[in-house]
């Protein structure tokens, strides 16, 4: 307990000496973290991320048919991540889910340099090209294809300038796969901006 004296309060100005408290900043800025969503429309995240359904040459499909939607046993970080089925046969060319923000994003503010998102595969994936576009601009993954097949989850970092996009105004975000009569499930989580990360594919168990 702190006692505080009359005296000390009618000083000019009033200061005392408290205890001390610590506290701690991100490095980063969430785009997503997938946390947010449940199982009601508006909030499922199949409402936000925009799949192939209906769509007869988009193979992507967010999340499972039934309730949980969201992805609550394979995980990055905290309780939930987006599962992304991808089947590019029987006529789909590509495989992809897009975002459009509310309110456009500027990617450039404090000294923000690098968009990195976590990844997991599925052992029986038939892997493709994975990419992602920032406002229609595609960028593609330049790890090893068979990373698509590991149970594990990695990191995927990418300088934003390869974009080539005006970064002070972001409306889209897109994650897809491209390749033919390619199948699988990639598990997404913990979307980030940073102001400078190596790109190197870190690995932790599930």
């Amino acid at each position: 307990m702190v006692r505080i004296s009359l005296s000390t309060l009618a000083e000019t100005p009033a200061t005392w000496q408290g205890n001390v408290s610590n506290f701690t900043t991100r490095e980063f800025l969430i785009v997503d973290d997938f946390e947010d969503y449940n199982d009601f429309e508006p909030d499922r995240r199949f409402d936000t991320w925009i799949d192939g359904f209906g769509v007869a040459t988009n193979g992507s499909q967010i999340g499972s048919d039934i309730p949980p939607f969201a992805e609550q046993n394979i995980v990055h970080g905290g309780k939930q991540s987006m599962a992304l089925h991808y089947d590019n046969t029987g006529g789909a060319a590509y495989s992809e889910a897009e975002r459009t923000f509310a309110a456009p994003q500027n990617w450039t503010e404090h000294g923000i340099k690098t968009l990195s998102l976590w990844f997991s595969g599925a052992a029986d994936n038939v892997a493709g090209q994975m990419y992602v576009k920032v406002n229609g601009s595609k960028v593609t993954y330049d790890g090893d294809a068979s990373n698509l097949t590991h149970e594990v989850w990695q990191a995927w970092n990418i300088e934003l300038a390869l974009f080539g996009v005006n970064l002070q105004s972001v409306t889209k975000l897109s994650i897809g796969i491209d390749g033919n009569g390619v199948s699988g499930t990639l598990y997404f989580d913990d979307i980030r901006l940073y102001p400078l990360r190596e790109p190197e594919a870190d690995l932790i168990g599930n």
